[in-house]
């Protein structure tokens, strides 16, 4: 509710005429408690703004929150957790990434939260619910990528014009991972900002390329063959069988015989 100051001077000369009829012409009880019921009605009228559109507003966006996706949900709770305040007029319906790569078949498009640098890029979109004064204007909206080792690899700001429900944002330019060397393996974050307020943090995984994989195979093969051979070597160092022991034994005594 909110006081609406601009309609106080009518409602002092309406009090001014209710007061004058009371007292000049002295009305019956039932016309006096009348009269002071509807002026207690204009002042509550004019007064007090109830707004039931503002109301609907919050039903329908308590509604929009239900519908969530699981990824909004998790994105919105990450956020709040960074200290973030949420326009309750603005719902993150859906939060993810569309990941890219050449085929035989041609390009294929995949939504996916386990990327590889194997793909050729990625990029961010949302679905946005928006209510009530959120609506019927321009938003600075920013995508951000921040690597395993919180080094942001990926900005993108963009003013879409945001209207009363849902719209999907989608940024018009993608992230590259397979010919990107500054791109790197491990645990990112996709961190989006209304306005400067971050109302989605979603955690996403990059693997290593197959190439990169398959190296390391090699090299853990290659370190085990070299300890398997240095085994080898030591085993043929020493006696190989039960007369070689018998030997060495027989020498010892003969050697301490000599030096005394």
């Amino acid at each position: 509710m909110r006081f609406r100051r601009h309609y106080l001077p009518w409602l002092v000369v309406l009090g001014i005429i209710v007061g004058l009829a009371l007292l000049g012409t002295a009305p019956p009880a039932s016309v006096a408690m009348a009269l002071i019921a509807l002026f207690g009605a204009a002042v509550a009228l004019s007064l007090v703004n109830t707004r039931p559109l503002r109301i609907a507003d919050r039903s329908r966006s308590t509604l929009a929150a239900s519908r969530m996706s699981a990824a909004a949900k998790e994105a919105t709770v990450l956020a709040k957790r960074h200290g973030s305040y949420m326009n309750p007029d603005v719902t993150l319906m859906d939060i993810g990434l569309i990941a890219t790569r050449t085929t035989e078949r041609g390009i294929d498009m995949r939504r996916s939260r386990d990327l590889s640098l194997d793909d050729e890029g990625v990029r961010p979109y949302i679905t946005l619910n928006t209510q009530g004064d959120a609506t019927e204007r321009r938003a600075l909206i920013r995508f951000e990528m921040v690597d395993s080792n919180g080094k942001v690899r990926y900005v993108h700001e963009m003013r879409p014009y945001l209207r009363y429900g849902e719209a999907d944002i989608l940024p018009d330019h993608h992230l590259p991972l397979s010919e990107n060397d500054l791109a790197q393996s491990g645990d990112w974050d996709l961190r989006v900002t209304i306005d400067g307020a971050m109302i989605a943090v979603l955690p996403f995984s990059v693997a290593p390329s197959l190439e990169a994989r398959y190296e390391r195979l090699q090299r853990i093969q290659s370190q085990g063959s070299s300890s398997g051979k240095q085994l080898n070597l030591d085993e043929q160092d020493g006696p190989q069988s039960l007369e070689e022991l018998l030997r060495q034994q027989n020498a010892q005594p003969q050697t301490r015989s000599r030096g005394q």
